[in-house]
This record gives structure tokens, C-alpha cells and sequence, in this order.
């Protein structure tokens, strides 16, 4: 038979219980008779004293007199089952809300950009890679597996030598721990003429991609081009079906003129907030990819707003 949902399905039967005294609600399957009451044994027969022997005369024979979970939460420790016995799963902690994503899986994008203290690149690169091989070991112990540097080459409008970082972690929980540092904090707030942006982002595997962010280091050089927009779909399965789509006929022109990975993250607060990061081999064509009109007009029905793209180029400084 057909089941109502459990807050439902416990609302009618509670008014059952209102309207027919002494009715019982049954656990699992309501068209199951309820169990016949045990005989009282009891010599003196005192219908109030328990034949189990409860000293606190609880039904439930619990010191704590916890009744337990309520049957039909459908939500329990990950390989128990629920209190009726039927199937139930572990609670989803994936920060983008995705039943479909394994929060154990997940990896995380932080991505750093800002103006530099001075436009002295060796004396920003120096007081950078002292921050950085001081760090390195400490962030790595947290989950901080990954850290890419680069530079704004000024292309499409961007600002020349503007600063990105970007730093993959494998740890949710270390990564707040080490951002949130008081000390790391305060020197690294030395580095920037103006506070810089820290965005927190998922990586996301399951939409259409190829290549990743280690794909151009074989290259004397490379470029990474941010793609930063607001989805326009709510409904995130409709958003990747529409971006699955244009990446997907996209890709072997992109691939031919030097596009070697093409990688998705969402927002981990708000997972409309879209970023795509795409690693070129060669800067020849990446103005003329993006800023054709096919390519623009996909822009309009992927997102809605403004739709931000900069290109930044590799550099020798500290990363790993």
C-alpha cells in the first residue's frame, strides 16, 4: 500500500487516538494487529505492578526511560538501521546540500586574490615565498595539498600583476583552522596594498571537465583563466545539464587551441556561486576564444548578471 509521509502518517493516527480511546499506534507496518498484552502474574494482583520487575514500572524497561528513536526517521548512523528496521541513511553534511555528493570525497578551492604591497615583483616575490615556506608544512599536516601562484597579465582588462593564489585542500575542518589563524592572518594581510578576497569553493568532478590544475606544469608556462559568475538556474541539476552542454561542444576547439583542463567549483556557501578555472598552454588565442560571440552568448544562458573572466600567468614563486 501507498504510505503517507511520516509526520503525516503519525498526525492522522495521534487524531485516531483522540477519537478511538485505547487504540495503539503500531511500529512499521500499520496494517499489522497490534501485540496482545502479557498476562499480570502478579499474586496480589496489583494491576499496577510491573510483571518485568521494573522497579520504576517503566513499559520500556529503560533506567533512563529514553523510548528511543521514533520509527520512520530514516536517518541513523551510517550502516545501522532505523528503529522500525527500515532502510535509513547518514546524515549529509556536503556544504553545497548535494544528496548526490559524498561530503568524504569533496575537495576544496580557496582562492586568494589581491593587489600587491609594491609593484616590485622580486621584493613581493621574496617577502611571498618567506611566508610561504614557513607555512608550507603546517598547512600541508592540515589537509593543504596543492598551492599555485600567479599573476595578472592585464589581458581582457584585468589589472596587470594582480595576485592569485590558489590552494586545494582535502580538509574542511584544517582548512578553517589555518585561515583562521590570528598570526598567519596578520602576516599575510602584509603582503597586500588593500585587504585581499578569499573565496571558499568545491570542487566539482561530476560536472563536465577535463584535464586539472597540475595539467599546464609540464609547460615553460601556462596561464589559468577564472571564469567567476552567479548560476542562473536554482535547481543546480538543470545548471549542470546546461553547462555540461556547452563545455561539451566547446571542448575540442578549446582543446586544439592550447585548453588543456577545464575544472568546476561551486560556491561552499552558496552553491550557485560558479567558478570555472581553465589551464592554457599557450596565451595566443585566449582572447580571441573568449571573447567570441558564440562563446559570449553561452554566458547569457548559464548565467545571470555580470560574468567575470581574468587571465593570470605562472610563476617561479613558492608552491607545491
Amino acid at each position: 500500500m501507498s504510505l503517507l509521509p511520516f509526520n503525516v502518517r503519525h498526525l492522522l493516527l495521534a487524531l485516531v487516538l483522540i477519537t478511538l480511546p485505547g487504540a495503539t499506534i503500531a511500529c512499521g507496518d500499520e496494517d499489522e494487529p497490534a501485540p496482545a498484552e502479557a498476562p499480570n502474574n502478579d499474586p496480589n494482583n496489583d494491576p499496577n505492578n510491573d510483571p518485568n520487575n521494573d522497579p520504576n514500572n517503566e513499559p520500556n524497561n529503560d533506567p533512563n526511560n529514553d523510548p528511543g528513536p521514533e520509527c520512520g526517521d530514516g536517518v541513523c548512523d551510517e550502516g545501522e538501521e532505523g528503529a522500525c528496521g527500515e532502510d535509513c541513511e547518514a546524515p549529509n553534511n556536503d556544504p553545497n546540500n548535494d544528496p548526490n555528493n559524498d561530503p568524504n570525497d569533496d575537495q576544496f578551492a580557496v582562492v586568494i586574490r589581491g593587489s600587491l604591497f609594491t609593484d616590485d615583483l622580486e621584493a613581493a616575490q621574496e617577502f611571498h615565498d618567506g611566508l610561504a615556506r614557513a607555512g608550507e608544512e603546517p598547512a600541508k599536516a592540515l589537509g593543504d595539498f596543492s598551492h599555485d601562484v600567479l599573476l595578472g597579465t592585464g589581458q581582457l582588462g584585468a589589472t596587470e600583476n594582480e595576485f592569485l593564489a590558489i590552494d586545494r585542500w582535502d580538509n574542511f575542518e584544517g582548512l578553517g583552522m589555518f585561515y583562521g589563524d590570528p598570526a598567519f592572518r596578520d602576516a599575510f594581510a602584509q603582503l597586500f596594498s588593500a585587504q585581499p578576497s578569499i573565496e571558499i569553493f568545491v570542487e566539482r568532478n561530476d560536472w563536465h571537465t577535463w584535464g586539472d590544475l597540475t595539467s599546464g606544469d609540464a609547460s615553460d608556462e601556462y596561464f589559468f583563466v577564472l571564469i567567476r559568475a552567479r548560476l542562473a538556474e536554482e535547481d543546480l541539476a538543470a545548471a549542470q545539464a546546461a553547462h555540461d552542454q556547452i563545455a561539451g561542444g566547446a571542448e575540442e576547439i578549446a582543446k586544439g587551441l592550447g585548453d588543456v583542463a577545464h575544472t568546476v567549483f561551486l560556491g561552499a556557501e552558496d552553491p550557485r556561486e560558479f567558478l570555472a578555472i581553465d589551464v592554457w598552454t599557450s596565451g595566443e588565442a585566449l582572447e580571441a576564444f573568449y571573447t567570441n560571440p558564440d562563446f559570449q552568448a553561452a554566458f547569457g544562458v548559464l548565467f545571470e548578471g555580470d560574468v567575470s573572466l581574468t587571465i593570470f600567468k605562472s610563476t617561479d614563486w613558492v608552491q607545491w
